[in-house]
């Protein structure tokens, strides 16, 4: 990857922007004091540089040290695209014979670049349980049936990429690929303080988009959320045919119930079975990339600047409350059942052909079963029916 830190360029380290009252515990070991260039990426003639938010100084430091065929970048047409938490610099150019920065030689990923995607399900991850990433990307290919599955890896340290990879290529049938992100996630609001410098998680979606094909479509989801449509029919299918740029949906929680989770010794997406009706999540969305401009940014849950988009009230995700360890509080519990707003659910023939849910690790599911056709029109008929209204 082809990264630069602010002592790269010899410029000081950035300052926070949250006061000391209002940052978590470990602020200064999550906020990113160093990263100038997260990387730049040359895909379909276009030329992209992904940058934290720079300040001028920054920005003119990278313009003028980016040096494409023995000319200065600051000699092309560029353009700068800023957002908050977010910054592209942009150069359409058909051929690059060279290119360096800050003196240093560049090579392209071509991994993604050269692949046909039309459909691509993404996510950025640290430290998911292994069985969770295989139990989440066998739903997806199973029900949704993407072409091309991409992890993003952000510092796991309880097991390698490698690992990661190896396990997906053994147990999952859609293609996946596995990528190291190894930079700081950022802070994340705190005792009321706004979200203002979480770059990490923002910089890898535009990553992910500009290395894939313009005309792929893509879906931004978490290892703890399932999107479930009606009579199987494939979320990429239903947002072509919608043919909007960006199409949206909600989410909702379920829980693991007291009495399950005493039942178990791992947890597992099979195990939630208390379905919060009052809950509401936020958008998460597929987008069309060839429908959507440079200056439109993807966000963990919006696509800024994007026309013609559509909220959907046919489609939703379920958020896995206890498929988690690497939030800023506790998940990892169980709920009493309340009827006024909890509905029982029964996820198990989603995945009743996977491993024992009371045994766990180097232990993987050869087979997905696919009766969650017959859990959808039996199991969840009248959640489904809802959702449909």
């Amino acid at each position: 990857m082809n990264s630069f830190t602010l002592l790269d360029a010899d410029l000081p380290l950035r300052t926070p922007p949250q006061p000391l009252e209002l940052r978590q515990e470990n602020y200064d070991q999550v906020f990113d004091f160093e990263t100038l260039i997260y990387d730049c990426i040359y895909n379909e003639k276009k030329l992209v540089i992904i940058t934290p938010p720079l300040s001028e100084i920054e920005l003119e430091a990278v313009l003028n040290n980016v040096v494409i065929n023995s000319l200065l970048l600051s000699s092309y047409n560029y353009q700068v695209f800023s957002r908050d938490r977010a910054q592209t610099i942009i150069v359409h150019i058909a051929d690059i014979v060279n290119i360096e920065i800050f003196k240093r030689p560049i090579t392209f990923d071509m991994s993604l670049t050269q692949k046909a995607t039309s459909k691509v399900l993404y996510t950025l991850q640290k430290n998911n349980d292994i069985q969770w990433i295989i139990d989440w990307a066998n739903y997806y290919y199973l029900w949704h049936t993407p072409s091309l599955i991409i992890i993003y890896d952000n510092n796991s340290d309880q097991y390698s990429i490698s690992e990661l990879q190896a396990a997906l290529e053994k147990y999952v049938s859609c293609k996946c690929i596995v990528r190291s992100f190894p930079f700081r996630y950022g802070a994340g609001g705190w005792k009321g303080s706004v979200w203002d410098s979480d770059f990490c998680q923002i910089a890898a979606l535009q990553h992910v988009r500009y290395s894939i094909r313009n005309r792929s479509c893509l879906l931004n989801v978490d290892i703890d959320e399932l999107v479930i449509t009606k009579n199987r029919r494939s979320i990429f299918d239903i947002a072509a045919k919608s043919n909007r740029s960006v199409y949206y949906f909600k989410g909702r929680s379920v829980y693991i119930e007291k009495v399950e989770m005493e039942k178990v010794l791992a947890t597992r997406h099979l195990q939630h079975n208390l379905l919060d009706e009052e809950s509401v999540y936020p958008n998460k969305y597929i987008v069309d990339l060839s429908k959507i401009t440079d200056d439109s940014f993807l966000f963990p849950h919006e696509v800024t600047d994007a026309k013609d988009v559509i909220e959907s009230n046919k489609v939703e995700y379920l958020h896995y409350m206890n498929i988690s360890n690497n939030w800023k509080y506790n998940r990892d519990n169980h709920i009493l059942y309340n009827a006024e707003i909890h509905q029982r659910i029964s996820l198990r023939p989603l995945f009743e052909d996977a491993q024992n849910p009371n045994t766990h690790n180097d232990i993987y599911s050869e087979n997905l079963s696919t009766s969650f056709i017959d859990y959808l029109t039996s199991k969840m008929k009248k959640r489904i029916q809802k959702i449909l209204k």
